[in-house]
């Protein structure tokens, strides 16, 4: 009797502690993606000196693209393959301040009458991959293009200091039919309605007023009737359209909304309060923008003239940028990479870059179906391919290009390898989705893999990493792990086995702990009545 009594209290201390240390399925999502530091600035892409302003910027197939701006010599469009620069065009005559990539070619806008050896390529030209050639007959005239845009039926516009022109056939005609007669548009964007931003001349008043508009297939719609000039500030220079169909713009204007505003059920609405113009906007894939321009604060604080705003909360992104340093002018996000182009000197660690960065930053897509979905799309992918979504409506992913902080150089050495994904899978209420199974593709970063390599996944609620793999692929260096039913903190390990413990075998929480520390009082008193008991 008193062996089977011993025994069960032995069985209640096991489950006690296993209740303590293994995780369960909520702790094991991730509770909102972090953002990284100064570390997911791409150190490798200011291996080239430009002198020039970027007024361009462009993702385009496995390539990034600039176009050099003002100053004196001859400018050029060059394109970065992620080890190192080319010149495609190294002889424009003027500034190249827009770049539009399509499946028909890079589309290239500007001040300027040659690109390259096209003699005939007039303020727009387009590249095929290996030549420049004439748009139409051309853009004459003193004139120059500030923006550009393809609808899906195949209709290029460009904007400008003429207003709006489309091109037919080979003929550029105007398209400025319902808007103001002296007009220059700064920026246009495309989301199934074609949007315009800019500034015009108003005769009556003779000043020049901020300008937006929209193009609903006949006629164009006014969205800036309620702005007025004010000292002389009257531009907007960007808009964009952000992945929840939110319409923002950003410029220089001061009334009745001042430099950053959306709209929302007609009205315009600041926010962020940045103290000097905003040049440049960009959205993401999450919901999130990113802005850049001649500011140096967002609501008050110190932010160098680039910033990110989650849709709560905003993140600066210009630490790096010495205080020397002039404007951000433009910005391009394309599948959770950020190209930066301005005025700027950025130092990272010993490094200098001139006027072009490049910043990792968070990608997500929306989950419809089981299926294959990929993230950071342009290079070093993240695939993940759904067998079973359950209540999966979106993944969130969020690389750092650094060791994950529980990769211990004693212990799991063969996991710092300088990178790391954070993931989240969320359902339509924006809470941690259940019930679904993955399988995860990692690139396999600064290795080639083979069968001894695994994809780790990080347990932060027992602090300890769980390792394994069931494909590889050598040519494209990547590991693939299958089966996976939660998300968290992944890391890609060379030559390492199944499982890894960290530094800290067990974690608790602090209820966890007190409920611990009561379960094992009372096998402490049961204890000592079953050695009263024997002595009786």
């Amino acid at each position: 009797m008193r062996a089977i009594f011993l025994a069960v209290l032995l069985a209640f201390g096991l489950i006690a502690i296993l209740f303590v240390t293994l995780p369960s399925p909520a702790q094991a999502e991730s509770n909102g993606l972090e953002f990284p530091g100064d570390e997911n600035w791409d150190k490798n892409i200011g291996s080239i000196n430009i002198t020039h302003t970027v007024h361009a910027v462009a993702f385009d197939k496995n390539y990034l693209y600039v176009g050099e701006g003002y100053g004196s010599g001859d400018k050029h469009i060059r394109r970065w393959d992620g080890a190192s620069w080319q010149s495609i065009a190294n002889n424009v005559d003027g500034a190249v301040l827009e770049l539009l990539p399509t499946a028909e070619g890079l589309y290239a806008g500007g001040y300027f009458t040659r690109t390259g050896s096209c003699s005939s390529c007039k303020r727009v030209a387009i590249w095929n991959g290996s030549n420049w050639s004439a748009v139409g007959n051309g853009i004459d005239g003193p004139v120059t293009v500030f923006a550009l845009a393809r609808d899906s039926n195949g209709k290029l516009y460009a904007g400008g200091d003429f207003g709006v022109m489309q091109l037919g056939g080979a003929t550029w005609m105007s398209f400025n039919g319902g808007l103001p007669s002296s007009n220059t548009v700064f920026d246009m964007v495309l989301s199934g309605t074609l949007y315009i931003a800019g500034r015009y001349y108003n005769e009556e008043y003779e000043d020049y007023y901020p300008m937006v508009k929209s193009f609903n297939g006949n006629t164009w719609e006014d969205f800036d009737a309620s702005f007025v000039p004010s000292a002389n500030l009257s531009s907007i220079y960007a808009i964009e359209v952000t992945n929840e169909e939110t319409l923002v713009i950003g410029g220089d204007f001061i009334e009745p909304v001042q430099r950053l505003s959306y709209l929302e059920q007609s009205n315009w609405t600041s926010f962020g309060n940045p103290d000097d113009p905003v040049l440049a906007l960009a959205a993401d894939s999450c919901g999130g923008l990113y802005i850049g321009g001649l500011f140096r604060k967002i609501d008050n604080s110190p932010n160098r003239f680039l910033a990110y705003y989650d849709g709560s909360s905003w993140q600066s992104l210009g630490d790096t940028f010495t205080i020397n340093s002039k404007k951000v002018e433009v910005l391009d996000f394309y599948h959770g990479y950020l190209a930066v182009g301005g005025v700027f000197t950025q130092t990272l660690e010993e490094q200098t870059h001139r006027n072009i960065a490049l910043w990792t930053g968070r990608d997500c897509v929306q989950v419809t179906a089981s299926g294959t979905y990929t993230l950071y799309n342009w290079r070093e992918p993240v695939v993940i391919h759904i067998t079973e979504p359950g209540t999966l409506a979106e993944i969130r992913v969020q690389r750092f290009n650094k060791d994950h902080p529980a990769a211990d150089a004693t212990l799991t050495p063969n996991l710092k390898n300088g990178v790391y994904w954070q993931i989240e899978g969320l359902d339509s209420q924006g809470q941690p989705a259940n019930g679904f199974v993955y399988t995860l593709t990692l690139p396999s970063i600064g290795f080639t893999p083979d069968d001894k390599d695994k994809i780790c996944h990080y347990m932060s609620s027992i602090s300890k990493w769980d390792c394994a793999a069931s494909a590889f692929d050598a040519e494209k260096k990547t590991i693939t792990r299958s089966g996976l039913t939660s998300f968290s903190e992944f890391t890609v390990g060379d030559n390492v086995g199944p499982n890894v413990i960290s530094l800290r075998s067990f974690h608790t929480k602090p209820h966890d702990s007190a409920f611990s520390v009561v379960i094992f009082l009372m096998l402490g008193i049961g204890c000592l009545i079953y050695l009263r008991r024997g002595k009786g």
